[in-house]
């Protein structure tokens, strides 16, 4: 499939039957022996990754391969403009600009080269500029340079490396006791909550969700784990463990629930109550559909620091084979995560 045009590169063979995608679907998930036998296995994994409606949402359109309007198009010149005067360049990731998750994988891969780190500093100082460049051009009509984006970007990222020469203790004690500060808080009397996590493994061509439910004193009450081989979008795959737990809630007859992910853009859309995306749209109907089931239900961003258990299991789901569910009994390293993972006060509603 043209990551492009959305067409997919096999041809069609003969005396194939198939004419709908729905012929490709059976109970809710991709027919994956039936798409070997007409497609190529590039074809069948990224036909794999399209996220599927399990409440059976209708198909919709949305806006994504419409044409650019002109203010659109002058800010993609605009960005490029401002790529190719930077002074850092990334070989090797140009193959990965239309999806950045694989572009900012294949980033910080590079950490660990000669001046890596204050490359990725940089490029990381860059993208802002390019971000509120962007913002002044789209809302305040303002005309702006190129070189001078790139300028105040280098300007500010050598400001940033003075500093950092001439604070780095006191700097960092700062960052520790702010990590320590962004601890899971206990929900109020009566709410479970339940924590969200996607981890992809580019390499291993991988995604794996990590879900964990607690109650008012603490306590586990279940943990789950599930992964799949396919070229995942890590936003596709935060909303599907989001998902996940709104499901698993439902079956569990669990009425009032909080949910926390450390997505703030899959959090922002859900508590927007909108649905029209062109990527994960299907996914967001399905939450909003599933959260009327509940008597009351909340969704929450938290730092990661904060998620750090459905973190652990996201990451530690991707070298399995099979999903795992935890209930009642736990093992000794899940209950030692959760332990460590506690703050001490609820949050309010």
């Amino acid at each position: 499939m043209n990551s492009g045009n959305g067409m997919v590169h096999s041809r069609k063979p003969e005396g194939c039957q198939i004419s709908r995608v729905q012929e490709l679907i059976s109970n809710g998930s991709w027919r994956k022996d039936l798409m070997q036998t007409f497609f190529s296995e590039e074809d069948c994994a990224r036909i794999g990754s399209i996220p599927l409606s399990a409440c059976e949402s209708k198909d919709r359109l949305f806006g994504e391969g419409l044409s650019l309007d002109s203010t659109q198009s002058k800010l993609v010149i605009h960005a490029k403009l401002i790529w190719k005067a930077a002074p850092v360049r990334w070989d090797g990731l140009l193959d990965f600009r239309h999806n950045f998750w694989l572009w900012w994988n294949g980033l910080m891969d590079a950490k660990e080269r000669v001046e890596g780190r204050d490359h990725i500093v940089l490029t990381i100082n860059i993208l802002w500029q390019v971000w509120k460049s962007r913002n002044g051009i789209q809302f305040n009509r303002e005309g702006r340079c190129s070189g001078e984006t790139v300028n105040k970007a280098m300007l500010e990222w050598l400001e940033y490396m003075n500093e950092g020469s001439e604070n780095a203790f006191d700097r960092k004690t700062g960052e520790d006791k702010a990590i320590k500060d962004v601890r899971w808080s206990l929900p109020p009397k009566g709410y479970i909550i339940m924590n969200t996590d996607a981890s992809l493994n580019t390499q291993k061509q991988r995604v794996g969700r990590g879900i964990v439910a607690r109650k008012d004193d603490e306590g586990l009450i279940g943990a789950w784990t599930d992964s799949e081989d396919k070229l995942g979008e890590l936003a596709v795959e935060e909303g599907l463990a989001i998902r996940q737990a709104l499901n698993i809630a439902k079956q569990k007859g669990w009425r009032n629930v909080m949910i926390q992910s450390d997505c703030k853009g899959i959090i922002d859309k859900i508590n927007a109550r909108k649905a029209e995306d062109p990527k994960i749209g299907v996914i967001l109907f399905d939450i909003l559909k599933l959260r009327q089931d509940l008597t009351e239900c909340s969704f929450s961003f938290i730092k990661r620091e904060g998620n750090f258990v459905a973190h652990h299991l996201a990451k530690f789901s991707i070298n399995l084979m099979d999903e795992i569910e935890w209930q009642e009994s736990f093992p000794e390293w899940l209950t030692s995560l959760a332990n460590d993972d506690v703050g001490a006060s609820a949050p309010a509603l």
